[in-house]
């Protein structure tokens, strides 16, 4: 039994339960029943594992939050701290803007809990970006699958 398919690829033919796909312009076997099931499965697997990775995109994200809150948090105190300081006289050691943005950069850089919560809410941000990038690969391979496993199930005429 022969079918017609696509231009390009012009006829299957149906031997046994193995479908043979015949290119009109390459005249070579495109595809087995093997290979159909083993892209079905993988099909049928990617929804789970976009789904699990969504969700920890979502966990990830709650502590990047965490951690941009408890550094603004930080961040302010430090502030505070630099706009408070006096000098023995009671005179503002830090009067001009300027001034206290340099020591507000220098004590940010010898914070330690500062810099440690910059580096995890950075490493965290990096796992977000890189579940993002896992998704959109698992995605078109959905939809490579999807357009190789349409080509091989054709309408009869």
């Amino acid at each position: 039994m022969w079918v017609r398919i696509l231009p390009g690829v012009q006829k299957v033919k149906i031997s046994g339960t193995i479908p043979i796909i015949y290119s009109k312009i390459h005249k070579y076997k495109f595809m087995e029943n093997e290979q159909i099931k083993k892209y079905s499965d993988i099909l049928m697997a990617l929804p789970k594992s976009i789904h699990r990775k969504q969700n920890d995109i979502l966990k990830i994200s709650e502590e990047v939050l965490e951690y941009q809150e408890e550094i603004g948090r930080l961040q302010g105190d430090l502030k505070i701290e630099i706009a408070n300081e006096t000098d023995p006289n009671g005179k503002k050691s830090f009067s001009n803007s300027e001034t206290r943005d340099l020591e507000f950069k220098s004590r940010s850089l010898n914070d330690q809990e500062l810099v440690t919560l910059k580096e995890k809410h950075s490493t965290t941000n990096r796992m977000v970006q890189s579940l993002r990038h896992d998704i959109e690969m698992e995605q078109n391979t959905q939809r490579n699958i999807r357009a190789i496993l349409g080509i091989l199930s054709p309408a009869v005429y």
